[in-house]
């Protein structure tokens, strides 16, 4: 009985996901800057839940490298909202050209790959 419970989450689970990324695909079809605000966001919220994870254990930790982490994908997310806002059509930093976005996403990635390679 508890093994058809667990198949039917997963399955819902599976649908939600594909229901999900058809959404955005959808939306990406009719504006794009929806489509990138809200992957911008959902990128943003998995940074800022590292970082929660991160400061919460610190108490737990042997070395402050998990802390260091966190503190890292902290800064991340800021230049990621910065990012989101800078981009051209958001109409929220009005004094940049299109190029501030990309200089902005630079920065973000190259901390991803900072963090990656840790």
């Amino acid at each position: 009985m508890q093994n058809s419970s667990i198949r039917t989450k997963n399955i819902l689970a599976v649908l939600l996901g594909i229901l999900l990324l058809a959404g955005l695909y959808l939306t990406s079809l009719y504006n794009y800057l929806l489509f990138h605000s809200l992957v911008e966001l959902f990128t943003i919220v998995v940074a800022a839940g590292i970082f929660m994870i991160a400061w919460n254990a610190r108490a737990y930790l042997n070395n402050n490298y998990l802390l260091f982490l966190g503190s890292a994908a902290v800064f991340i997310a800021f230049l990621d909202v910065f990012h989101t806002l800078a981009y051209q059509g958001m109409g929220v930093l009005t004094d940049h050209t299109a190029n501030t976005a990309s200089q902005v996403w630079v920065g973000v990635a190259s901390g991803r790959t900072l963090l990656h390679r840790a």
